[in-house]
């Protein structure tokens, strides 16, 4: 996949990197929703640029696991699901296996893993 921005330009000094993206099924029995690499054409090289083409090169509708916020907004840690019995499911993001900001503040460096799984928790507050 691929994801390019309009004012992208070598000339001004930007430059493409690719990264590695995995997109987990909430079904863990299923393959992953996206696994293989990315090259961003972005002037600041942000996660939800990586997500966001991801989903369009594997027809991915961007929709939220609540059902009314988007996929990347839930990535971003904004959603989740009360399963009703003590525990909740979330998508968790980790870059090269370390906690990471989400995809809606977080920047990727050339190389990168960037995982994407959906984790179902003890809810504790």
């Amino acid at each position: 996949a691929t994801a390019t921005e309009d004012y992208y330009s070598e000339d001004y000094g930007n430059y493409t990197i690719t990264v590695k993206l995995i997109i987990s099924n909430p079904d863990p029995t299923k393959d992953p929703l996206f696994s293989g690499t990315v090259t961003l054409k972005t002037i600041k090289h942000m996660a939800y640029e990586a997500v966001e083409a991801a989903c369009a090169a594997k027809s991915i509708e961007i929709v939220g696991l609540n059902g009314y916020s988007s996929f990347v907004s839930s990535i971003a840690g904004v959603g989740y699901v009360d399963n009703g019995n003590g525990t909740y499911s979330s998508w968790s993001t980790t870059i090269n296996g370390k906690f990471s900001a989400g995809v809606g503040a977080q920047q990727l460096r050339d190389g990168d893993l960037f995982e994407i799984t959906y984790v179902t928790q003890d809810i504790t507050w």
